[in-house]
């Protein structure tokens, strides 16, 4: 079985906003024919394609729903962070503490909001 293609969260709301009223057959034409001026939907779609360079093998996995959204690299630190928080909750270790302290000084120094991150704790 082949491997889901992956896009952003950008890419699949621009893709599920379009199925609202087009077909798929009409987002497909749309987007190889490279009409850009049809809307913001179209141009996220048009310009992910032509980034990929792989003959319409990503948005056919699009249109037939063998995608995933990638997680946002926010929400990736947040997956981490809380992972290690758990883990030294259970085993109380000065490491597990250190590698939080860090991952808080750094969200601290690039004035980052992490969402789902507590930085008092």
């Amino acid at each position: 079985m082949s491997e889901k293609v992956k896009v952003s969260k950008e890419v699949a709301n621009a893709f599920e906003n379009l199925k609202k009223g087009w077909t798929l057959t009409d987002i497909f034409n749309t987007v190889t024919a490279d009409h850009t001026t049809n809307g913001e939907n179209i141009k996220v779609l048009v310009e992910w394609n032509a980034d990929n360079c792989d003959e319409g093998h990503s948005l056919m996995k699009l249109l037939t729903g063998d995608y995933e959204v990638e997680p946002t690299p926010e929400e990736r630190f947040a997956e981490l962070y809380n992972k290690v928080f758990n883990k030294w909750k259970e085993s109380g270790s000065n490491n597990d503490r250190a590698y939080l302290n860090g991952m808080k000084a750094t969200v601290k120094m690039l004035e980052l909001n992490i969402e789902g991150v507590d930085l008092d704790v």
